[in-house]
């Protein structure tokens, strides 16, 4: 009877496990080089994003640096008129800012229909008296209105509209929007 246990008669053929360990380390080097190529085309792409981020910034800085102190040279003159519809009595409400940058609130009119033409003459007084002193820190002002908004109603678009052009035609350096 044989020995099983005998080891002489033992052999073990490891030339198909070789192979195998080779292609298993051919993948994975194949692997690992298909990564590397990957991350570095992802860099050259981040680093492509960086640089065109970076000069989008220093182009926004410059032209922030261009119009920092715009409101030395003008004055914008905003006014918003505004009309619930769901409002039964009919108060309309007439805003005027002044300034660029904070906006500084002049004024705040409501108003009925009835008290329209009042309304329209405190306007008319608001912007002679912010145009006037515009004018004697030698700037230009530029006027604006909501206009074609859904919020204004179409006779106050008129009006106003028609109070910027009288005012455009009394001063110098005075301009609509």
């Amino acid at each position: 009877m044989r020995n099983l246990f005998d080891k002489s008669e033992l052999t073990i053929d490891l030339t198909s496990l070789l192979d195998v360990i080779f292609i298993v380390l051919l993948v994975v080097m194949c692997r690992q080089t298909m990564l590397t190529e990957e991350q570095q085309q992802a860099t050259e792409e981040a680093e492509d994003s960086a640089g065109r981020a970076s000069a989008a910034a220093d182009n926004f800085t410059q032209h922030e640096d261009k119009y920092e102190n715009i409101d030395e040279y003008i004055l914008f003159i905003d006014v918003t008129s505004k009309y619930v519809v769901a409002n039964k009595e009919g108060n309309r409400t007439m805003s005027i800012s002044s300034g660029l940058v904070d906006g500084d609130g002049l004024d705040s009119i409501s108003y009925a229909t009835e008290e329209e033409d009042n309304a329209y003459i405190h306007l008319t007084e608001k912007l002679e008296s912010e145009i006037e002193k515009g004018k004697k820190d030698n700037k230009i002002i530029i006027l604006s209105l909501n206009r074609q908004d859904e919020d204004i109603l179409y006779r106050d678009e008129i009006a106003i509209e028609n109070i910027f052009n009288e005012m455009v035609q009394n001063y110098d350096d005075v301009y609509l929007r």
